[in-house]
């Protein structure tokens, strides 16, 4: 049949985080330790992990995407 879309096929390619990728995920982490361990629920609280979740995602993709990061390690360039 002409025009059908062929089935989905994905690869899962497990890949470490660079040193500066640790780094960077832990002082997020680190920084953000304390409101992960409150038990308290409301709009605010949720606002701010889903933030952090971005955070943490944006230093896995590539540590440049978190503006302030990129602005550190660029400085001397």
């Amino acid at each position: 049949m002409e025009g059908t879309i062929p089935p989905l096929s994905e690869t899962i390619i497990d890949v470490e985080m660079t040193n500066i990728q640790k780094k960077i995920y832990r002082a997020l982490y680190e920084k953000n330790k304390h409101m992960l361990s409150q038990n308290f629920g409301g709009i605010k609280f949720t606002s701010s992990l889903n933030n952090l979740e971005m955070q943490l995602r944006k230093c896995c993709n590539h540590p440049f995407m978190i503006k302030e990061i990129e602005d550190d390690l660029t400085k001397d360039c």
